[in-house]
């Protein structure tokens, strides 16, 4: 028997709001995940390249916070913002030991 649980409206099925939601989430999540390894990679190179291990712990601690905010919020702003927080650290921790 044919599958009578989605109408078809002109191009678009009933199923396509639930396929753009899904799919809207699933790029959210991938942000926030390469975000998030982008802000720790660069608070271990904080701490085990420049021996600045407390600006490096809550770069870390600031990313995982962020992810799950995002996460949860479903918007990549706030691990954006850790991500740019962070550079701007290794900047100034790098020029402040050189």
């Amino acid at each position: 028997m044919a599958d009578t649980r989605f109408v078809e409206d002109g191009l678009r099925t009933s199923d396509d709001d639930e396929h753009e939601r899904t799919f809207h989430l699933f790029v959210v999540m991938a942000a926030v995940g390469i975000m998030h390894a982008g802000s720790v990679l660069i608070g271990l190179a904080i701490g085990g390249v420049l021996d600045q291990w407390t600006i490096g712990a809550i770069i870390i601690l600031l990313a995982t916070v962020a992810a799950v905010y995002s996460l949860m919020t479903r918007t990549t702003r706030m691990s954006a913002v850790v991500v740019a927080l962070s550079l701007a650290m290794l900047a100034l921790v790098g020029m402040a030991l050189a």
